[in-house]
């Protein structure tokens, strides 16, 4: 089976398999669901956005202040060059899609979501990566995931889509 994927007891399954079911089954939930509060709407709102750099934001969050950091400079810098990376769960959201879910939770949990400083200050750090992303979006060449793992070899589909990227950029390949 798979190894530990998570040490914090009763956050999620700790085999790599059951994890990847646990959060596409998170991933998929309605952030209008009426059995969530304010701050589990906004929380699914944002942990299931993906930032093209091969973590949802809510794994980052999980890891670390780097974790963070290290997301939000990805996303800042790749994130609308980004290839869409297939290990992600289906229903991961963009930072777009995001930020419409956590207005729409905010919306929907009324006057005290509207008046909570944090879910503002969320909201408005979302707003920020939109911008800043937007104004990025010239980055010299499209980020493409590949999941080799520290010295460890590509996968097939990795391969072809880094000869893809080197191709759509004028770099002649043999294909035999």
């Amino acid at each position: 089976g798979g190894g530990n994927v998570r040490s914090a007891p009763g956050e999620a399954p700790k085999n790599a398999a059951r994890y990847r079911d646990w959060l596409e089954a998170m991933c998929s939930r309605d952030v209008l669901d009426p059995s969530f509060d304010m701050y589990e709407s906004a929380w699914l709102a944002v942990a299931r956005i993906h930032g093209g750099c091969g973590q949802l934001l809510g794994q980052a969050v999980s890891s670390s202040l780097d974790g963070v950091r290290t997301w939000v400079c990805t996303y800042i810098v790749w994130g609308a060059a980004a290839a869409p990376d297939p290990t992600q769960p289906r229903a991961s959201t963009t930072v777009a899609a995001g930020t419409a879910d956590l207005e729409r939770a905010v919306a929907y949990h009324g006057e005290a979501a509207r008046l909570d400083p944090c879910l503002d200050y969320i909201l408005h750090a979302l707003r920020c990566f939109q911008a800043r992303a937007a104004a990025a979006a010239r980055a010299p060449a499209p980020l493409v995931p590949l999941h080799c793992g520290h010295n460890g070899a590509l996968t097939a589909s990795d391969k072809l889509a880094f000869m893809g990227m080197l191709e759509g950029h004028g770099v002649a390949l043999d294909r035999t």
